[in-house]
């Protein structure tokens, strides 16, 4: 049986001042080994990376338009042709090649909780799911939502890496 991601441990060493019976102060190193986590926890990185996608597939969306002879309308018809391309074909571009265009720009990749690149319903899933994140920077009242940056990865089981990550993950995985 292949090991999953959500099932790998590191150990940590934390360093803990007491006291002894005189009084005196001493360190005490005391080891824990905690879930791995190698998701990317920086949002504004991942939340480029989908700027960077949403404005190639308005450049995309007007090039589509240019060949069909067809003009648009206003600003909301482009922003909404362009979010169809991202929800349309940021999925297909994760399923077969672990990353989007921003995420390819930024070297950085999804994969499942094999350490592989996830299958296309999981990676429609997952892009669904991320809007949530990015619906979060519109809301009107500064302060804490409940949902936290990550949860889309969480409920779907996949991870955001660096590419430098990918190397030590799988031989993490396989040992």
């Amino acid at each position: 049986m292949s090991k999953k991601i959500s099932e790998l441990t590191t150990e940590k060493k934390v360093r803990r001042i007491k006291k002894d019976s005189y009084g005196n102060r001493y360190q005490e190193v005391v080891d824990f080994d905690i879930k791995y986590n190698p998701t990317i926890r920086n949002f504004s990185i991942r939340l480029f990376a989908k700027i960077i996608d949403l404005i190639i597939y308005v450049i995309l969306g007007i090039i589509i338009y240019k060949l069909i002879g067809r003009k648009f309308n206003d600003m909301y018809e482009l922003f909404a042709v362009s979010f169809a391309l991202l929800i349309i074909l940021n999925p297909i571009l994760e399923t077969f090649f672990g990353k989007s265009f921003g995420k390819f720009l930024l070297k950085i990749q999804i994969v499942n909780d094999y350490g592989n690149k996830p299958n296309l319903l999981l990676s429609f899933k997952r892009n669904a799911l991320s809007f949530v994140n990015v619906f979060q920077l519109f809301r009107p009242i500064p302060g804490e939502l409940g949902i936290k940056n990550n949860k889309h990865n969480e409920i779907c089981e996949t991870y955001t890496i660096s590419d430098k990550q990918k190397c030590e993950l799988l031989t993490m995985l396989s040992n």
